[in-house]
């Protein structure tokens, strides 16, 4: 997993919790002009020394041969998203912010029913953000959640594989002298 991973899993989530529209701010995508849902200030920050994490996880074995064909590596990160909620009434926006929570919140503890590289999530506070100057008043929320994945670093392995897909095995060249 890595970081676009994160933000394609949590804006899959986001968008089977309404039928708003749900982007990444500053994707190029235009702030709908209608309610939204959309992922603002996120960050991703290594996590060398998180306890219990191994950089070395163990030998990649060949399931038919059992040699070792590669190695791979451990490396964690913490990811921090701001979600933000921009509905037309107050009530919408605390209900879609209530929702958000209720629909991550059974995933605090084993977050690895969104994915199996997940370790830990954390949902944030609601708070309300309106801007009272925009037209429409529109009435904006936010919800920071914090996650922290496994990327997997693998070397080695796919070598002989690979090439078996790219060369025909029966493939012979002559060579006259």
């Amino acid at each position: 997993m890595d970081e676009s991973d994160v933000l394609v899993l949590l804006l899959a989530e986001l968008r089977s919790l309404t039928s708003a529209p749900v982007f990444l701010e500053g994707s190029g995508d235009e702030r709908a002009e209608s309610p939204s849902v959309s992922i603002e200030d996120y960050f991703t920050t290594p996590l060398p020394n998180r306890n219990g994490a191994r950089k070395y996880a163990g030998p990649i074995v060949d399931d038919q041969t059992g040699e070792e064909t590669g190695k791979e590596y451990h490396f964690y990160f913490e990811f921090s998203a701001d979600v933000i909620v921009r509905e037309d009434s107050e009530e919408a926006r605390d209900d879609l912010l209530a929702t958000i929570l209720q629909h991550f919140g059974p995933h605090a503890d084993d977050p690895r029913g969104l994915h199996a590289d997940l370790c830990e999530l954390e949902i944030g506070s609601a708070s309300a953000r309106s801007v009272p100057f925009r037209e429409p008043d529109w009435f904006e929320g936010g919800r920071d959640l914090r996650l922290v994945y496994l990327t997997r670093v693998t070397t080695g392995g796919d070598t002989l594989e690979t090439i078996d897909r790219v060369i025909d095995p029966d493939f012979t060249v002559s060579r006259d002298i």
